[in-house]
């Protein structure tokens, strides 16, 4: 049977009451970060509508992906349509972990879109890095004995490999917890992008769209991406700022 465990982690000489404390203790601390990451995606957009505006004029106002009321929009979208992955995805801060009693010590899947604050978080709060996989080698930094012990670990623990049948769920963040984020405005202005991140992202936009303009073909997709990526840059110095970009929030 093929065992991929990416995201599990294990922490030593506990019980799942002392797990269960340990989460309790860090959840709103959790719950804060999700909170500013949301109002980090706000921001991000509001301002780059702000400072495209300062570049170019649109024709049509009503294309205006990023007004306040169309962020925040697709943010609500997102909420409504949680497994849609295409509209969930630069939304989705949210977080669970499974865990597991294993001989004296707790095992746990963590359950999130790769955000490094969060990873940070729960091994803070002593919960190490144990993933196993046994469809590649293992990594340098692991000696056998500890690879094949994490191979018997995961193999008793969860035999089925399907943690629904033998794990406990903790909820670390819910959509709930960071909807009043959308409406946070000293948040979102204290995770205002930087003007270089301001500058570099409404560069690359308008180099793109020019290139993109003469795509004939979906094979040359992965041409002009490189030669986007080669030419922003050039652009960076001469992107106008909105002296206001976030006065909509």
């Amino acid at each position: 049977m093929s065992t991929q465990i990416y995201h599990g982690r294990i922490k030593r000489n506990a019980t799942l009451e002392q797990v269960h404390a340990d989460l309790v203790a860090i959840r709103p601390e959790y719950v804060r970060t999700a909170r500013e990451a949301i109002a980090t995606v706000i921001a991000r957009k509001l301002a780059f509508g702000r400072d495209l505006a300062e570049n170019l004029c649109l024709i049509d106002p009503e294309c205006n992906h990023w007004s306040r009321k169309r962020v925040v929009s697709k943010f609500e979208d997102a909420y409504r349509h949680q497994d849609d992955t295409l509209k969930a995805l630069n939304w989705d801060f949210t977080c669970s972990v499974s865990v597991i009693p294993y001989r004296g010590d707790v095992l746990m899947l963590t359950h999130w879109r790769n955000y490094s604050q969060f990873a940070d978080l729960i091994e803070r709060a002593g919960f190490m890095d144990f993933h196993y996989q046994n469809s590649t080698d293992k990594p340098d930094s692991i000696s056998e004995e500890e690879w094949d012990a994490r191979r018997d670990a995961w193999d008793e623990a969860m035999p089925s490999g399907r943690a629904a049948e033998v794990a406990f769920q903790f909820q670390l963040v819910s959509w709930i917890d960071g909807l009043s984020a959308r409406y946070d405005s000293d948040l979102i202005r204290a995770c205002a992008p930087t003007e270089q991140s301001r500058r570099e992202r409404v560069a690359y936009h308008l180099t793109e769209a020019a290139q993109i303009a003469h795509c004939t073909s979906p094979s040359e997709a992965m041409r002009i991406h490189r030669k986007v990526r080669e030419l922003y840059p050039n652009r960076v110095p001469t992107v106008h700022l909105s002296s206001t970009p976030l006065q909509e929030a």
